[in-house]
């Protein structure tokens, strides 16, 4: 039982909070969150120097530079048209990874993109790179 179920079903069957009802599953649940995440942590430096190319109609290259020792990994962050929407994750790549190719794309678009490293404390997201895909 989650501590969501837990404060759920302690609300409605007993009328009286988790805390009264169930501490060994607050305590749990605090074990758990201060092994996940020693109290220390911070989310990773976020990339830098993000640059893309189109080398095709439908490719994009990517790259940037890792800045952080501590991340779990990369997503990438893309979007098109003028209000940038929607912004879609396109990919979760692992840690350490500096390259990335967008087989994604279609020709006379233009593509807004953004890197972000992420751990379990948090993410941080590159500058914004503007690549548009040529004509044919």
């Amino acid at each position: 039982m989650t501590a969501t179920t837990a404060t759920a079903t302690a609300t409605a069957t007993a009328g009286r909070h988790v805390d009264d009802v169930a501490p060994r599953t607050r305590d749990r649940v605090a074990s758990m969150r201060s092994r996940t995440l020693p109290p220390s942590a911070s989310a990773p430096s976020a990339p830098t120097d993000l640059a893309g190319s189109a080398t095709s109609t439908t490719r994009i290259d990517l790259r940037w530079s890792d800045t952080s020792s501590d991340e779990l990994g990369f997503r990438v962050l893309r979007c098109t048209g003028n209000r940038c929407s929607p912004v879609l994750a396109v990919a979760t790549l692992p840690a350490g990874t500096t390259s990335w190719t967008d087989p994604g794309v279609v020709a006379r678009t233009t593509y807004r993109y953004r890197v972000e490293a992420f751990n379990v404390a948090g993410s941080a997201a590159s500058s914004v790179a503007t690549v548009k895909t040529p004509r044919r």
